[in-house]
């Protein structure tokens, strides 16, 4: 045994506490075990201090001959000591009797008990098991990704899903979320260079990464391959985006005229899921994009013959209709307003139609009005689809708002407007991000729906928003301090939304840290 020497600060005084101490061999390695706290020796000459500590030695292990009876400070170290050691034998015993083990059991200060460094865990944790789950890190390494830019991406994909920021902001909202504690990363050094370098790897390889995560989803969810829907949206430009060739004003589904845009197409499946996306030219017409949709679809997917090709009336021209029945596919389209106009009787008739009154606060021009007065409410669809019913074609049709709700997830809570990015590289990135950010929350909202749940992900994460992950500073009575950084315990909404996900509620392993004040280095342990 020996003596080792704690100082600690407190409103401006320096208090001395001597510990009798004894080296004990454990698994982890020599470990220091405190006999017991011996105060503040100083009073005593320091050539009296070792002799003290051996008589407290001597007479715990039973020699009592060689203690002077008439040394009461002795005499109560010892038994202080004693007591000590059979509240702590009770207690192990306790245990015992539960299963339990004594290696966790510390006296601590429970005035001085505090919280540290807690952070937002619980949409984190969500979306990374949903991250592991569709073997994102699996299909990143097959590209021969380094795991750090395998983590880089993780965080970033993370940021689009729970709180969208710019590559130049994501540094410090990573720093301020419990994302390094899931991952296991210290991102304590991070700036946003590393993000913007990151994007630059991911560039050449999104069609790779988006071909084997549609196969990958196809299988964990077992998507119906026999519909496809395809619509468009655009996304504009804050300054004047000189450096990207296909930053142009065109139609603006943003309202913003203003603005340069590129314009996104994107293919999903019946359930929703993406299959493959496109950037083009802002000023690019929405007929124009179909054929290299379709060839991207048969890169991507695999042969699609026999399929269902679901498109809005912005691209049900003759030659694209064409050119989905040459690739043997079929269609379901909802006619432009020329063709509309040629079944003005079929639609006056009042089989089959229920009348609804609106009223119109402008001064439309009368021909026009009376025209779509006769029309209001009535959408003609196109298909040769002979095996399909009128019911039928129409729940096929009204599908493609999948796609609609793609683009305003986007758009909305992934924030993928507007764009700052300047590099075409980069904006394509930044699209390609949100989209495996959609990827996320898809998989999210179709586990809840079928698991009974009509829960959206913007609900999810708020209630989830309270779960984090902390660390618990116990000061002992040995002097040292034990930290434990753990997660906090989940309510009973959210252990109940981790249920319908099949996500652990324990967000991490306990992590258990020792600190010696002043002068010795902590210990770890898990």
């Amino acid at each position: 045994m020996f003596l080792r020497k704690n100082t600690r600060r407190y409103k401006d005084k320096t208090y001395t506490n001597y510990m009798l101490v004894e080296s004990v061999h454990t698994p982890k390695g020599p470990r220091q075990k405190v006999i017991c706290s011996l105060g503040d020796l100083r009073p005593r000459p320091a050539k009296g201090w070792l002799e003290l500590a051996h008589h407290v030695e001597d007479s715990l292990v039973g020699q009592k001959g060689l203690i002077d009876a008439a040394d009461a400070e002795v005499e109560q170290l010892v038994r202080s000591v004693r007591q000590r050691q059979a509240r702590v034998q009770a207690a192990v015993v306790s245990r015992s009797a539960r299963g339990g083990s004594d290696e966790d059991l510390v006296t601590i200060h429970a005035d001085r008990v505090r919280v540290e460094e807690p952070r937002p865990a619980g949409a984190v944790h969500v979306g990374y098991q949903f991250w592991k789950r569709l073997g994102l890190e699996e299909i990143l390494g097959g590209l021969e990704f380094p795991p750090r830019a395998i983590q880089l991406t993780c965080a970033m994909t993370l940021n689009r899903l729970v709180s969208p920021k710019s590559e130049h902001a994501m540094p410090d909202w990573i720093r301020s979320t419990a994302v390094g504690d899931l991952l296991g990363v210290d991102f304590a050094p991070l700036t946003d260079d590393p993000l913007y370098r990151n994007l630059d790897r991911l560039h050449p390889n999104r069609v790779s990464i988006e071909t084997a995560l549609a196969a990958r989803e196809r299988n964990l969810f077992n998507l119906d391959p026999t519909i496809f829907f395809y619509d468009l949206t655009s996304t504009y430009f804050e300054g004047q985006a000189l450096a990207n060739p296909k930053a142009r004003r065109g139609y603006s589904r943003d309202k913003r005229p203003d603005c340069k845009q590129v314009v996104v197409g994107l293919a999903v499946g019946r359930e929703g899921f993406p299959l493959a996306h496109e950037v083009y030219a802002g000023n690019t017409q929405d007929r124009q994009t179909l054929p290299s949709m379709l060839d991207s679809l048969e890169k991507r997917v695999g042969p699609t013959k026999g399929a269902t090709v679901v498109v809005d009336r912005g691209m049900a021209y003759a030659e694209n209709l064409a050119e989905i029945r040459r690739r043997d596919l079929h269609y379901v389209v909802a006619a432009r307003q020329p063709e509309r106009d040629q079944w003005l009787e079929e639609f006056e008739k009042a089989e089959g139609f229920e009348e609804v009154h609106r009223q119109l606060e402008h001064q439309p021009d009368a021909e026009k009005k009376t025209k779509a007065e006769r029309l209001d409410g009535t959408c003609l669809l196109r298909t040769e689809r002979e095996d399909l019913s009128a019911d039928e074609a129409w729940r096929i049709y009204i599908t493609l708002t999948r796609a609609e709700s793609a683009f305003r997830s986007m758009k909305s809570p992934l924030a993928e407007r507007p764009i700052f990015h300047h590099l075409e590289r980069r904006v394509e990135t930044h699209i390609f991000l949100c989209l495996l950010a959609y990827h996320l929350l898809v998989s999210i909202e179709t586990t809840l729906l079928r698991q009974g749940a009509h829960t959206s992900w913007a609900t999810v994460r708020d209630a989830l928003s309270t779960h984090e992950i902390s660390t618990i500073v116990l000061p002992t009575d040995s002097g040292a301090m034990l930290k434990i950084r753990k997660g906090s315990t989940p309510e009973a909404e959210q252990v109940e939304l981790y249920r319908l996900l099949q996500v652990p509620a324990e967000l991490i392993r306990p992590k258990k840290t020792w600190v010696y004040l002043p002068t010795h280095e902590g210990r770890h342990s898990d």
